[in-house]
């Protein structure tokens, strides 16, 4: 089953396709997007400024810069190698839709060259509006640090590549009473994660509606391990350890809990697990598999 059939209504941009082909106007109706027209980086120039229908390549610096208010960046395609794909400073107000944006200096899997990659990156945008935006391979998809009030909704995003600290699909930073709505979120094998959706001192924020997957995050301190009987650890039995075996972060290993214990009717067998110093990199597996003879 494809995943994305979960999210009723989420768009998904083609990868052939430079522009979403039509969208609806006010009235309901399905109008045509115009054609992209080839660019270089663009900087706005005045409040209340339209950027539209550019077919964006930035190989040195950030694709959009933004330092207005009331901007609005639409229909377009965003490539960007070595800087943000669209950079926004104290642009209140700033509405972003109908963008496909690729951060494409990255190598084929792991880390990003550099934590400054961010597909968007928004620095004092309080009110900003996020709508129907592809986003893949950012150190950050979507960074937004001191934007209250911000509002994202239909989002697709990909394979965020870090490095730490990013390593985000979306991090609120300091920007309480933001909404995150009817998105998808999707790691791989080849990304380079960390927390995947990250609400951070932003308090009355809400995310909803979302399709969150996969975290191969190589930071944080792992979990500990134990087996116990009747509040007594039974595993691991090996005095080198405490009570409790610890995995990695990255391990994708871990270990091989086979034990045998004599119960009696009434004992409670805990298959435990906790976080060590932090709840970073805690994603964990364990299927425990009972059997009497």
């Amino acid at each position: 089953m494809n995943r994305r059939h979960l999210l009723a209504g989420l768009l998904v941009l083609p990868a052939s396709s430079l522009v979403v082909p039509e969208t609806l106007n006010r009235r309901g109706k399905r109008t045509a997007l115009a054609p992209l027209v080839p660019s270089g980086p663009v900087i706005s120039i005045a409040d209340g400024q339209l950027i539209e229908n550019l077919d964006i390549d930035a190989h040195s610096a950030n694709a959009i810069t933004v330092l207005h208010r009331r901007v609005t960046v639409r229909n377009c395609r965003i490539r960007h190698a070595a800087g943000h794909g669209v950079h926004a400073t104290g642009a209140t107000e700033l509405v972003l839709q109908d963008l496909e944006i690729d951060h494409v200096g990255t190598p084929p899997s792991g880390a990003g060259p550099s934590e400054h990659c961010n597909n968007v990156n928004l620095e004092g945008c309080s009110g900003t509006s996020i709508t129907r935006v592809k986003a893949s391979r950012g150190s950050s998809n979507v960074y937004a640090e001191g934007c209250d009030g911000a509002h994202m909704s239909l989002l697709e995003l990909h394979d965020a590549r870090g490095p730490f600290p990013r390593g985000q699909n979306v991090q609120l930073n300091g920007s309480p009473d933001s909404i995150l709505e009817d998105f998808s979120a999707e790691n791989g094998p080849t990304s380079w994660t960390e927390d995947n959706i990250s609400v951070f001192r932003s308090d009355r924020c809400a995310v909803r509606r979302g399709l969150v997957s996969y975290n191969n995050s190589p930071t944080g301190d792992g979990v500990r391990v134990l087996i116990e009987q009747n509040g007594t650890a039974e595993w691991p039995a090996d005095p080198d350890y405490l009570t409790y075996r610890s995995i990695g972060p990255a391990d994708h290993n871990g270990y091989t809990s086979d034990v045998d214990l004599t119960v009696s009717a009434g004992d409670i067998l805990r298959f435990v697990v906790w976080a060590g110093a932090t709840n970073t990199g805690d994603l964990t597996s364990w299927t425990p598999s009972i059997a009497y003879s």
